[in-house]
Order: C-alpha cells, then sequence, then structure tokens
C-alpha cells in the first residue's frame, strides 16, 4: 500500500529460516493496519505454512513514526491476534519503544535499537527477553 508513493510497508520473506522480515514506515491510520493485517497474513503463511504462528518476524519500525493511539490500539489487538514464534521490533527512539512495547505485552516479543541483536535474539531459541538492547 503506498501514499504519495511512499510505502507504509513490505516484506521479505525467507522460507528456509520460517522468517518474515516487515519493513514499517510513515504515520499509519485504520486503513493501513488493515491492509498491513492481510498482507502479514499471507506472507506468514508463505513463509512458515498453516497459519503462520510459527514465523519468525523481524519489524524494523527504525522509520516508523510514533503512531496515533487509534492505531496503537489496533496494532496491539492484532499483535494479540496474530501469533508468531518470535517477534523482534527495531525501533529508532525511547518513545517508538515505549510504544512497542505496549503495542506487543508477549512474551515472544523484544524490542531492540541494533539489527544484529534482534536477529541473534530471533534466531537463538535459547535467549530470553533479557537479550533486549
Amino acid at each position: 500500500m503506498t501514499s504519495n508513493d511512499i510505502p507504509y510497508f513490505a516484506f521479505v520473506e525467507d522460507p528456509a529460516r520460517n522468517f518474515l522480515r516487515a519493513t514499517l514506515s510513515g504515520h499509519w491510520d485504520v486503513s493501513v493496519v488493515g491492509a498491513f493485517e492481510k498482507e502479514a497474513r499471507l506472507a506468514m503463511c508463505r513463509v512458515a505454512g498453516g497459519d503462520g504462528s510459527n514465523t519468525l518476524v523481524l519489524k524494523d519500525a527504525r522509520e516508523s513514526g510514533v503512531q496515533s493511539q487509534t492505531v496503537a490500539q489496533r496494532l496491539q489487538m492484532l499483535a494479540s491476534d496474530l501469533p508468531t514464534k518470535r517477534t523482534a521490533v527495531l525501533i529508532r527512539s525511547m518513545l517508538h519503544k515505549l510504544q512497542a512495547d505496549r503495542i506487543n505485552p508477549v512474551d515472544y516479543h523484544c524490542v531492540f535499537d541494533h539489527e544484529d541483536a534482534a536477529l541473534k535474539w530471533l534466531l537463538n531459541p535459547e535467549l530470553d527477553s533479557s537479550a533486549q538492547s
């Protein structure tokens, strides 16, 4: 989905590792959340099969804005309705971290500000959420 030729989200799929990278950008409205949900579900099923719940997801939100309360609430409902094996979220500021933690309050979710640390946690199941940076 695009607005003024600026994409709000894009996916890179790696079925060999059950891995999905979602790059998020801009300020969303509820229609973008709906489009994201539809595309994310399809991508997760292609990557991990079944309902996609075995997917390892890296959400790169470094180019995403802090979202409105309405959008954040919709994303929170989506996070609980769209389970993954593990989800790492890349952020760029403490304010983004606070919003990401509020949106994704689940055990299999961690927030990072460095991609290397996020990938290490995501791909090594023996690491727990204390690995956040």
